[in-house]
């Protein structure tokens, strides 16, 4: 493995290392985020509850007190709508009034009604049986319904006779006072929560005020709005500006891309400064070393940094190295070539010394020995018998010449022995057979 490798699987470690921990911080920033949205969009939805519980509670006491009244009594005994539009039709159409009311007597058959323009509207409910459950169940109560299309909120409440606690007189009948969620309404809740409300009502319009989404600085909550019988029958959507918010969101993620983005161009930035600064010299100092060549660093040769010092320093070093080659080979060579001149005249002195002696010694006493043979065979040849004597001393002179052939051999000695001890000797001796062997492989 080189060492741009080494070095690029560095900065992949530490990329990974630390953009792991910026989208650790990210995620954990966002989570944190999104959970104060959550809670604007929960408390957004509390005001919008809170709201409806404050402007409902005027209409239910409105419709409270007049249910609970001897005169309205009389009127479901006894209906005269001439005393209906001057007592109970003012609830409608007046600020902090209704938008329609109905008087039905105790099985809600409608006696009279009334809405803002004087028309008779529809009956607010649907099932005798659905309304009649609710009222069994409080003498004051309130719902949602929708009534010609429109979406109502009605407060009811029973009547009966006040001189009696309600508990302890019949029920006359049911006052109904209705209040429409319309525009104007909606507007005034919105500026409760301090959002802007739209209606959706799914069975009749499934598009109506809800084609228009909120754009993307704002969150939305929705509120399901039950009908009688305990299903939702509508919904108020509520969106409000959350650009605050969004804009913390958005700055974070910015950041957290230009962070990134910093992150690679520094650390691309430092790969490239210390592989042209570092690597690529050391990686030249490296190839030299291993192949023992200089020529990788001839431009390292020229430069004034701490690499060129060194490069310097190990050009110098290859240069000794191959003078003092070169010194060990001429000084081998010499030493090889004293060597073998002075081996050659040891062994011509050996050669001079072993001829004296052969040609002093052994040769003359061969040479006396064959004359005597001579002349025995001269004697045997003319038909006498040799002398005794002579064979006697042709014995003799041949013991002596083994004798001195013997001696000779004995007295055979190296001429280094004579110079050097036996150690110096066999070191030469060493250096000499070294020198057989390497001629020989040549």
């Amino acid at each position: 493995m080189t060492l741009y490798t080494r070095f690029s699987l560095v900065l992949v470690a530490v990329f990974c290392g630390i953009a792991a921990a910026v989208v650790f911080s990210h995620r954990e920033i966002r989570k944190e985020i999104d959970a104060l949205a959550t809670e604007r969009v929960r408390e957004r939805t509390d005001y919008f509850r809170n709201g409806i519980e404050l402007q409902s509670v005027g209409l239910q006491s409105l419709a409270s007190s007049y249910a609970w009244w001897d005169q309205m009594v009389e009127f479901i005994e006894t209906p005269d709508p001439t005393w209906a539009s001057e007592n109970i039709d003012t609830l409608v159409g007046v600020p902090n009034g209704g938008d329609a009311l109905w008087v039905c007597d105790a099985s809600f058959n409608v006696i009279h009604a009334i809405d803002a323009t004087f028309q008779k509207p529809l009956a607010p409910f649907a099932k005798l049986t659905a309304i009649q459950a609710k009222a069994d169940d409080a003498y004051e109560f309130n719902y949602y319904t929708i009534v010609d299309g429109q979406l109502w909120q009605i407060f009811g409440a029973a009547i009966q006779d006040p001189m009696f606690w309600r508990n302890e007189t019949p029920v006359r009948g049911y006052l109904l006072v209705g209040l429409k969620w319309e525009g104007t309404w909606l507007a005034r809740l919105g500026a409760l929560c301090q959002a802007q409300l739209t209606r959706h009502i799914p069975p009749l319009d499934p598009a109506r005020d809800d084609t228009t989404l909120p754009p993307l600085s704002s969150y939305s909550f929705e509120v399901p709005l039950s009908g009688l019988e305990g299903t939702p029958i509508a919904t108020i959507r509520g969106t409000f500006d959350a650009r605050t918010v969004e804009k913390v969101r958005r700055s974070l993620s910015e950041q957290a891309l230009v962070f990134i983005l910093g992150l690679v161009s520094f650390l691309a930035l430092l790969g490239l400064f210390v592989g042209f600064t570092v690597l690529r010299p050391l990686g030249q100092i490296v190839r030299s070393l291993e192949s023992r060549n200089p020529t990788h660093l001839s431009e390292l040769l020229v430069s004034k940094s701490a690499f060129g010092e060194i490069a310097r320093l190990l050009s110098s070093q290859f240069r000794q190295g191959r003078m003092l080659q070169e010194e060990i080979r001429r000084r081998l060579a010499s030493h090889n070539a004293n060597e073998d001149a002075g081996l050659n005249e040891s062994n011509e002195a050996l050669r001079l010394r072993l001829a004296s002696d052969l040609h002093d010694g052994p040769m003359q006493s061969i040479y006396a020995a064959g004359l005597k043979i001579g002349s025995m065979e001269a004697t045997l040849a003319s038909g006498r018998v040799p002398d005794p004597e002579t064979l006697a001393s042709v014995r003799a002179i041949l013991t002596g010449c083994s004798n001195d052939l013997r001696n000779l051999l004995l007295d055979l000695e190296p001429e280094e022995l004579r110079d050097q001890d036996l150690d110096g000797a066999l070191l030469r001796f060493e250096r000499y057979l070294k020198s057989i062997s390497r001629h020989t492989g040549e």
